[in-house]
């Protein structure tokens, strides 16, 4: 489970103290956790100059999929499960400091999340995610997507060179 930075200090290291020349492999078998966590992970993967591989290992669901989508590479094993669904939040305090975070966070999330399942999820898939529906899916859909956002990624590429 993704909660607690400290699990993941060595790890974040590794990737901050790499070079271009090294492959670092991570592996992801993750019910999701806590959101700031992937995000902080996700971050340094992409600051990293090493090539990171993203391994799904079983069952990937909530912000393990963040960071699995995150990785400059996605390897899917068989029999292996994701889902994908909206944040979860819990706020306190003053009624109008709840609505000002619980409006911000949802902002936040929209953000975060067409970042990283814009090319993983159709248009409607992301609405539906949204507003609050819940996708599973199976390691060959999962490989599928994937190809099909490669191909989205490299003819944006060619667009921009």
């Amino acid at each position: 489970s993704i909660e607690g930075v400290e699990p993941f200090l060595e790890m974040i290291n590794v990737m901050k103290t790499s070079d271009e020349s090294t492959t670092i492999c991570l592996y992801v078998n993750s019910p999701g956790g806590d959101v700031n966590i992937a995000v902080q992970i996700i971050n340094t993967m992409r600051q990293s100059p090493a090539n990171i591989v993203t391994i799904l290992e079983s069952s990937c669901a909530s912000a393990a999929t963040l960071i699995f989508l995150a990785g400059s590479k996605c390897v899917v094993n068989p029999n292996c499960t994701m889902m994908v669904h909206n944040y979860s939040q819990w706020a306190g305090g003053k009624g109008n400091e709840i609505v000002s975070q619980v409006e911000y966070q949802k902002k936040y999330f929209e953000k975060l999340s067409k970042d990283v399942y814009g090319s993983f999820l159709t248009e409607k898939e992301y609405d539906e995610m949204a507003d609050g529906k819940d996708f599973w899916f199976d390691s060959e859909n999962i490989i599928k997507r994937i190809k099909l956002r490669n191909k989205s990624q490299t003819k944006k590429t060619k667009r921009t060179t």
